[in-house]
């Protein structure tokens, strides 16, 4: 096993490169890029607040969610790419990578968007859940899932106007994480301690 120290807050997110490094994100307002084989850190990023929040393209570049901040793009060797549009500046709580490399984000204003990952722009934006989205998963297919304070889970198809589905209980318990496995079920858990698995 290799111990990667350094963050000096909790980490609050963790994900991989292709060339197998890994890219983590600390309320101690850094995102640190290490080199798994090794454990040393590689480079760091100082952001103006905690980085909740991140996701990696496949060409090794990295979308940043840092609090009441708009999104940054940074590359694997920590420089800033650009800074997207400023809307919803300061309630992106989560953040995902499209097939075709477009970015989606989840808000605390119950929104999500599409963002041009060469731009910086928004494209699209739309809403369904009654409560803030708090994790957003890009299916290989170009679909949408998103989970919401709602309690609920919803699958987004190319036409946003509205999900294609709806999953949830009745009670409004805040759906935290979610995830699908190969055969399409939705597994998520939520704040009560519950994983649940439902079948599309």
């Amino acid at each position: 096993m290799q111990t990667l120290e350094g963050h000096e807050g909790t980490v609050t997110a963790v994900t991989t490169l292709s060339n197998s490094d890994v890219v983590s994100s600390s309320t101690d307002e850094t995102v640190r890029i290490w080199d798994s084989t090794t454990g040393q850190c590689k480079h760091i990023v100082q952001f103006p607040a905690s980085v909740i929040a991140l996701a990696a393209l496949p060409n090794g570049d990295i979308v940043c969610v840092s609090e009441e901040q708009p999104l940054v793009m940074i590359d694997k060797f920590g420089n800033q790419l650009r800074v997207f549009d400023r809307l919803s500046t300061m309630d992106i709580l989560c953040v995902g990578v499209l097939p075709n490399g477009d970015i989606v984000s989840g808000s605390a204003d119950n929104t999500i968007r599409i963002w041009d990952s060469k731009t910086g722009e928004c494209k699209e934006q739309f809403t369904g859940h009654q409560a803030a989205v708090t994790t957003v998963l890009p299916l290989p297919n170009g679909d949408i899932l998103s989970a919401s304070k709602d309690g609920k889970v919803h699958l987004w198809g190319e036409l946003r106007g509205a999900p294609k589905k709806e999953f949830g209980a009745k009670a409004a318990v805040s759906v935290n994480c979610l995830a699908a496995n190969l055969s399409g079920d939705i597994v998520v858990g939520n704040a009560e301690g519950i994983v649940a698995v439902w079948a599309q």
